[in-house]
């Protein structure tokens, strides 16, 4: 509930600030009357919401927090999965490059898998890494080396790291 109030606050203030940034850039004309009163609507509007998702709840708490809580909180979960993606794949592209310069072997996949802490902090809690073919006897050992040197980079346990 309280996560809920304060993006609506956040979101009042910004409409707030935006309609100031606009209201400056626009030259003195007719045209400012009627950004003004645009951007008057949309804080009402703004301001009004917390009492159409108590109108709509039928005054129900809990409901009442879902549609407060709305299509502000269902952007924020997408934005931390996609910013969880973004990290992972960063992380990939490093693991790729450190094996690489370490190793004289380029990874054909690496995958590294990640969640979402409540806090919304992404960590790491695997890493799937694929050697070339033509590794030879060579293969486990350095299937092996690379695995530690995983390990050590990330400070996981051997276990949540494969490398075939």
């Amino acid at each position: 509930m309280f996560a809920a109030v304060s993006d609506w606050v956040r979101h009042l203030v910004f409409l707030i600030l935006l309609a100031v940034m606009v209201e400056l850039v626009l030259p003195q004309s007719g045209l400012q009357k009627y950004v003004r009163a645009v951007f008057g609507l949309l804080i009402v509007l703004t301001m009004l919401d917390p009492l159409r998702a108590l109108l709509t709840a039928n005054y129900s708490a809990q409901a009442f927090d879902q549609n407060l809580q709305g299509p502000l909180m269902q952007t924020v979960g997408s934005s931390q999965s996609e910013a969880s993606t973004a990290y992972a794949q960063d992380l990939a592209n490093s693991l790729t490059s450190d094996i690489s310069a370490s190793f004289g072997v380029r990874l054909q996949g690496v995958q590294v898998i990640t969640s979402v802490a409540g806090d919304g902090a992404s960590t790491v809690t695997g890493v799937y890494a694929s050697l070339p073919g033509a590794q030879g006897d060579r293969g486990p050992l350095l299937a092996r080396e690379i695995q530690a040197q995983i390990s050590e980079l990330l400070g996981l346990p051997t276990g949540a790291i494969h490398v075939q």
